[in-house]
């Protein structure tokens, strides 16, 4: 089992901000609720600790392409505050628990799960809409 060492964090976290944008419902969490988080803070190293050393690369991947339209249709919703409070309360302060106390098995449960849903709520319309674009030039 891995521990949690800051210095790693940080490092894993670096990686990571150089190739890709980090973890996208953290960030959007971040921006909207800027109170409350930070571009350093514990919860979106941590996070992006887990994701780079528990989150196979093909299942980054596919969050990396549909998490930006979840995101995207996130913003484009008028509950959107609610949203962001959601996400706060039942995915990133719960998953950071977990990693924090070494859970990794239920954060990486529940980063599933909540990714999973997330995609299907938001990014499926957008992911429609984009192939209808596709369809439509190709004709």
């Amino acid at each position: 089992m891995k521990d949690l060492d800051n210095d790693k964090i940080k490092d894993s976290t670096n990686d990571i901000q150089e190739i890709d944008p980090g973890c996208y419902f953290t960030t959007a969490c971040m921006r909207h609720m800027q109170d409350s988080f930070n571009n350093n803070c514990e919860e979106l190293r941590a996070l992006n600790w887990f994701t780079d050393n528990f989150i196979t690369k093909e299942e980054m991947e596919q969050y990396y392409q549909i998490a930006p339209l979840v995101v995207k249709a996130i913003e484009n919703d008028s509950n959107r505050d609610v949203t962001y409070a959601y996400i706060c309360e039942n995915i990133i302060n719960p998953c950071f628990v977990d990693i924090k106390t070494g859970d990794y098995e239920n954060a990486y449960k529940r980063y599933k799960s909540c990714v999973m849903a997330f995609n299907e709520v938001y990014a499926r319309k957008e992911l429609q809409k984009k192939l209808v674009k596709v369809l439509r030039k190709v004709r």
